[in-house]
């Protein structure tokens, strides 16, 4: 548990266990957590330069989303915690989520979409955490993330498009 006395300590683990691809619901609780300290997700929003636009409803849909998030992994053993997979590839992954989201009071199409949600931030955090290893490496000159990587089909898509526009067009067969 990261407390005042050792911020350092706890950033530098969060950092070591994003560039190695650790990222478990332990990190993403500790996260949201984090920001509630620092006050209302709007507040921060607010502060946040281009974010100022964001409507009320949609910052109250997203305070929403992180209790209902909390209230999911609370109803998680310390194992499943420590290991996301149990709950997305193992045999017995889809009779724990419906354990877990029985426990936590939610259906299980929310405790679906929280899974997706959590499976697209680690893969953003993964990114993340490659960036600013190379970049203290001095290995990242270009900071650009690979839309393939990320997991926004319409990004996807256009790069697929590009990459086919740069391809030199078939001459006829003749």
């Amino acid at each position: 548990m990261c407390t005042k006395t050792n911020v350092s300590t706890c950033a530098r683990a969060r950092s070591r266990s994003l560039s190695q691809d650790n990222y478990d619901f332990d990190d993403f609780i500790s996260q949201s957590r984090a920001i509630k300290q620092m006050g209302s997700l709007g507040g921060m929003l607010k502060m946040m330069p281009g974010a100022a636009g964001i409507s009320a409803g949609k910052l109250a849909e997203a305070e929403e989303r992180l209790k209902v998030s909390e209230s999911i992994i609370g109803s998680m053993t310390k194992g499943e915690r420590k290991n996301p997979a149990l709950l997305t590839t193992d045999i017995t992954a889809q009779s724990r989520v419906k354990r877990i989201a029985a426990g936590s009071g939610r259906s299980l199409r929310q405790a679906s979409e929280f899974m997706d949600d959590f499976n697209r931030m680690k893969m953003m955090m993964k990114n993340m955490g490659k960036m600013a290893f190379d970049q203290a490496n001095g290995k990242g000159g270009d900071t650009q993330i690979d839309p393939m990587a990320l997991g926004n089909r319409k990004s996807r898509r256009t790069g697929k498009k590009n990459k086919k526009s740069n391809m030199p067009k078939a001459k006829g067969f003749g």
